[in-house]
């Protein structure tokens, strides 16, 4: 299926911490937990056959970036020596003028992910350090309310066509979100549910920000989670 008329469209992929289907309406989930996202599925293409390769945050993007599967007991993203016989996508994409982008509000020094991603051709690299101190934190790192107005700065500098990908962390564990709990039920996951719906307010307030920019129509948007709950 051809979505697009330009050859190069511009790629954002935007990339779901722990996101879950039992949580999606139009996957067969609970309601009215990420209502941006639910939009997006009837505007979009839903694929609803689409399977994590592991349950970590350094498999998912191995998987996404090189197509390689998890592995049982480690990752092969602490294993460089690994890397050169890895397919690479923003490489793929390079000989086609494509720039790169990876935009994180935590520390990509996690599991060795920043030396995969230096590898795989992503040419720039903002992670928490790179953020303002005065921006509000979690534990981990910078709430999805600050990363993705970031990360439209970043893409702004961007000379088209580009690949940026972000990652968000505020449905990670603590769940420390900076606005109330919403809903009350489901147990010991109370936190992670409530979590998903202020990231997916997060992602509704990005594709309205996104939609203002000059780039928008040009680009293809890709949102998936990088493994389930």
């Amino acid at each position: 299926v051809r979505v697009f008329k330009e050859a190069h469209p511009n790629i954002v992929l935007v990339l779901l911490e722990g996101w879950s289907s039992h949580l999606i309406k139009p996957l067969g989930g609970s309601d009215s937990i990420t209502p941006n996202f639910n939009s997006l599925c009837e505007e979009g293409l839903l694929f609803t056959n689409f399977l994590a390769t592991g349950g970590r945050s350094d498999q998912g993007i191995t998987g996404l970036l090189s197509g390689f599967p998890a592995q049982p007991t480690t990752s092969v993203t602490h294993q460089p020596s690994k890397y050169p016989g890895l397919p690479s996508f923003p490489k793929r994409l390079k000989p086609y003028g494509y720039s790169s982008l990876f935009v994180f509000g935590g520390e990509l020094n996690y599991a060795n992910i920043r030396s995969f991603l230096m590898h795989v051709g992503i040419q720039k690299l903002v992670e928490e350090q790179h953020f303002d101190n005065a921006v509000p934190r979690a534990k981990l790192g910078v709430h999805d309310e600050h990363l993705y107005p970031r990360f439209i700065e970043e893409i702004n500098l961007l000379t088209p066509p580009f690949f940026a990908i972000s990652f968000n962390l505020s449905s990670h564990a603590p769940y420390d979100i900076p606005v109330p709990y919403k809903f009350s039920w489901g147990g010991r996951h109370n936190g992670y549910i409530n979590s998903v719906y202020y990231a997916d307010s997060c992602l509704g307030q990005f594709m309205e920000d996104a939609s203002k920019q000059p780039w928008y129509h040009h680009t293809l948007f890709i949102i998936t989670s990088d493994h389930s709950h």
